[in-house]
Order: C-alpha cells, then sequence, then structure tokens
C-alpha cells in the first residue's frame, strides 16, 4: 500500500502509475493522505490525520512525501506487525536528500517508487526488439517503464507484436524527477538523459495544459516575473555597493534577491529565476492556508546560511536541502 502526499506534478504521475497497475490486475494498492479540507497540502503531509481509505490492512505501507500523526497510525492501521518504509528527499535521514543532480532519478519520490515497484514486475526497457524465444519478438516502440514479458502483452508463436503495457515512458518519468530534484541543474545540462531545451518545452507544455493557459500566456507570465526579478537585483546591487553586511544577516548580501515584500505571489517565479540565474526568497502561501517563505535556486552556501542560526526571520518547520538549492520555513 502507497500512502501519497500533497499533490504536484510528480505524485500525480505517481498516482496515474499506480492506477495503471492496479488497473491491469496488479497487487498494487494506493490511498491519499488527508488533513483538515481533504487531500494534504505540503505543511500538512507529514502530520496527516487521516486517509481516503478508512483502514488499511496490508503489511508493507509505503509513505510519499507524508506521514500519519501517532493516533491517525493507530486508527487507520490494522496490521499487527506493519513495515512502514519512508519514499522521500526533502529531509535529513530521506533516501534521496544531498544526492547530487547526477543521481536525481534514484534520489527523486518518483525513482524510488519505481524501484519498489519492480516487485510487482515493472522494469525498464530501452526501444528496440526483444526476442521471448520460439521466434517470438516484442517490439518497444519507446523506451520507457514495461511489465515483465509474460504480463506485457498477449502474443502469438511465429509473430513480432507491439507491447501495449507500456506504464510510463522513459522521457516523462526523467522530466518530472529532474525537474522536482534539481530543475536549475537539469536546465544546466548536469542531469544524464535530459535534454535542457526539451525539459524547457516540455514543462511549459505541461504548465500551461495544467492552469488552462495557451503557452504564448504562460510564457508572458515567465517574462513578466524575469523582469521584477532583473529590477530587483539591480535593487540588490545598489544594496551592497552601499556597505558590507559584517554580521552576515542580510540575504542581498549573500546574492540573494529578496522578493518578501512584493505585494502578492508572482506567477512562474521558480521557472523565471531558473532561467535568470538567480536565487530569490519569496513569500507564498500553501493550500492549507500556511504562510511560509522560500529560497529557491540558490548555492549550497545560501541554504546552508537559511537553514543556520544567522537566519533573522525566526521561521518555524524549515527545510530545505543544501545539494539540491531549496529550502524554506513557516511563518506561523
Amino acid at each position: 500500500m502507497f500512502v501519497l502526499g500533497a499533490q504536484d506534478p510528480e505524485m500525480m504521475l505517481i498516482s496515474d502509475i499506480l492506477a495503471r497497475l492496479r488497473d491491469l490486475g496488479l497487487p498494487v494498492k494506493f490511498t491519499w493522505a488527508f488533513g483538515a479540507r481533504g487531500n494534504v497540502s505540503a505543511s500538512e503531509a507529514y502530520n496527516a490525520s487521516s486517509t481516503f481509505c478508512s483502514k488499511i490492512e496490508e503489511e508493507n505501507i509505503y509513505f510519499v512525501e507524508c506521514c500519519l500523526t501517532d493516533e491517525a497510525v493507530k486508527e487507520i492501521i490494522t496490521h499487527p506487525s506493519p513495515n512502514f518504509r519512508f519514499l522521500d528527499h526533502h529531509k535529513k535521514g530521506d533516501h534521496g536528500y544531498g544526492m547530487e543532480a547526477k543521481c536525481f532519478l534514484p534520489a527523486s519520490s518518483i525513482g524510488q517508487v519505481l524501484e519498489i515497484l519492480q516487485q510487482v514486475g515493472l522494469r525498464y526497457h530501452s526501444a528496440g526488439s526483444y526476442s521471448l524465444g520460439e521466434g517470438v519478438k516484442v517490439v518497444l516502440e519507446q523506451s520507457g517503464y514495461y511489465l515483465e514479458a509474460g504480463q506485457m502483452v498477449n502474443y502469438h508463436l511465429g509473430q513480432s507484436v507491439v507491447a501495449t503495457h507500456r506504464i510510463v515512458t522513459e522521457q516523462e518519468v526523467l522530466f518530472v524527477a529532474a525537474a522536482d530534484h534539481c530543475l536549475a541543474a537539469a536546465y544546466h545540462g548536469k542531469c544524464p538523459g535530459v535534454n535542457p531545451d526539451e525539459l524547457m518545452g516540455w514543462r511549459i507544455s505541461t504548465r500551461a495544459k495544467f492552469q488552462n493557459l495557451s503557452e504564448d500566456e504562460l510564457l508572458a507570465r515567465v517574462d513578466r516575473a524575469r523582469e521584477i526579478l532583473r529590477k530587483a537585483e539591480a535593487t540588490r546591487k545598489n544594496h551592497v555597493d552601499e556597505g558590507p553586511d559584517t554580521e552576515g544577516k542580510c540575504p542581498l548580501c549573500l546574492g540573494i534577491v529578496d522578493l518578501r515584500e512584493g505585494g502578492g505571489e508572482i506567477q512562474e517565479l521558480p521557472e523565471a529565476a531558473v532561467r535568470e540565474g538567480l536565487a530569490f526568497l519569496s513569500t507564498t502561501t500553501d493550500r492549507g492556508g500556511r504562510k511560509k517563505v522560500v529560497l529557491q535556486v540558490a548555492t549550497s552556501e545560501q541554504i546552508k546560511w537559511f537553514l543556520g542560526e544567522k537566519n533573522p526571520m525566526e521561521l518555524k518547520d524549515c527545510y530545505g536541502d543544501p545539494a539540491r538549492g531549496f529550502a524554506g520555513g513557516y511563518i506561523a
């Protein structure tokens, strides 16, 4: 049984993969972690109060970027000796925490889920023709994750057949994993198998569809955010020119653009910042209504500052990974 956390592009693809396997009759089950208003937000995911399933009877339970409260575990988990495993990359101790961009797939949550799914016969195969013996061949038109040969297709002896049970393409997995784990590094060509230009086009296409926008409308939002960043960077440089920060508490002096007082959330800011190559601080509100400050597109030293004692913002429930260039913390 997989318990899934806050809904984002990576988690939605994970749920799609699990649903496809379940619908093919494989022993795969999943549910969603619930908070006060239904599906958990990012701030509720590690303190979920329930799940979509009222009872979980399975022995092996995989929590994907989420966790239940102790009370919820006692109420929902019915197996006398459950085996919990956490698939994540956000906190120290997580399998994917601190892993470099070159290891983005096994570090990502979707990569960890795909590894578990080998137990039900899901395998990676590159495009090509594969012999099944006795003159039978399976033709895989795209590289991706397929069921084992015996489960992949209904075939006839002496024929070549096209596999019908491709669960997900390699490209979709790589793009989702790279964008979630280390977008800036991926745009700089540091993620093996990911073409930066193709990734950029894919992100624009998928984000536009998700928001019911045309690609031109989405790109216009990116351009507006880039202009805001450029102006903020000019302000930052002027501030630094006025004098050094001897206490090491000023984000501007650390090369971080500060957009916390910008008067509202800036659409497509992360995408714009990656393209500009500028680390930024901004304030956002998650789906649960909690306000938080995020630092993104940052160096490892900038992340360490955010998570360290010299950060004067007094945030709560801070998180971040210097290897991935992101951090955040809640205002209340």
